[in-house]
């Protein structure tokens, strides 16, 4: 939230916005070194792949869901 907070998006002008969220099984925010690691490995594989990454993540477990610029990474 912190992060989302710092960024005005109205200043992106017509940019597209997809937002990534990493949740634990529970419904919580996925939280610690597991989740610190899969946001690596999935920025480095949309800076290698584009946006396609986000399709068919997996990840130890880790696996995403993407509907429109909604992406969710859920914990194993």
């Amino acid at each position: 939230n912190e992060h989302a907070a710092a960024l005005d998006l109205t200043a992106l002008g017509r940019r597209r916005v997809v937002r990534v969220s990493f949740v634990a099984s529970d419904g919580a925010g996925a939280a610690g070194h597991a989740a610190k690691a899969v946001k690596g490995i999935l920025a480095r594989a949309v800076l290698l792949d584009g946006l396609d990454a986000f399709e068919g993540f997996t990840w130890q477990g880790w696996t995403s869901s993407v509907a429109g610029d909604e992406v969710v990474i859920h914990a194993p």
